[in-house]
């Protein structure tokens, strides 16, 4: 499964087979929001069901003291067209417990959706 991990202030996602690259990323959004038709299409073509797309900014004082100043997180049901989202900003909560609940509530969301 792949696993994320915050290192030096950058998420690395392991595990994953690279991208097809005759997408471009610059497709995916109309401006902020994941264009889901090229979406849709891109993940027929390569047998995927959700996608999850995002934007985030973090800020290091420290290499142990990180916040997010800003992060914006979707997760697109590609079978049905329905979209989780979830966004904004920690001060006062570690960047990578910050980035970990906003994950698990729109999962969470998204689960019970399929249930």
């Amino acid at each position: 499964m792949p696993k994320v991990t915050l290192t030096k202030s950058y998420y690395y996602v392991k595990g994953v087979p690279p991208l097809d690259k005759s997408i471009r990323a610059s497709n995916l959004f109309n401006g902020a929001e994941p264009n889901l038709a090229v979406l849709r299409r891109y993940g027929k073509e390569q047998h995927i069901d959700i996608a999850i797309t995002g934007k985030i900014n973090i800020h290091c004082r420290w290499s142990d003291n990180c916040t997010v100043r800003n992060m914006n997180f979707t997760l697109v049901d590609l079978v049905t067209g329905k979209t989780y989202a979830k966004s904004g900003l920690s001060w006062n909560m570690e960047a990578a417990d910050y980035i970990d609940s906003i994950t698990a509530k729109v999962l969470n969301r998204y689960s019970k959706s399929i249930q």
